[in-house]
């Protein structure tokens, strides 16, 4: 919601440290954590639990490393576009017409 608002209103930096916050939220497990429990943990302290589990080889794709690495390089992306990115023009097609008044 955040990093929409942001990228909607054109404001490019607070829409990437919105996702830069979210990469760290999820390296520590607050969001997208990869056990049941959902405890806030450093990653690797979660993978080892993971491993302990059995559930290793089932996340092995959900670490908090992968979804880290997910949301900085969405931050790197928008900041990329706002850089060498290009607004379009807004022709006079998309200009809002007057009503006429439909009378001959």
């Amino acid at each position: 919601g955040t990093f929409l608002t942001h990228l909607i209103d054109g404001r490019v930096k607070p829409a990437a440290a919105t996702l830069l916050m979210a990469g760290a939220f999820a390296w520590f497990g607050i969001i997208h954590s990869p056990l049941p429990s959902g405890p806030i943990n450093a990653p690797a302290a979660v993978l080892r639990q993971l491993t302990e589990e059995g559930r290793a080889t089932a996340s092995a794709h959900q670490t908090p490393y992968h979804w880290a690495a997910a949301y900085a390089a969405m931050a790197f992306t928008v900041l990329l576009l706002a850089r060498f990115g290009y607004h379009p023009a807004i022709h006079e097609v998309d200009a809002p017409r007057s009503v006429s008044s439909g009378r001959a």
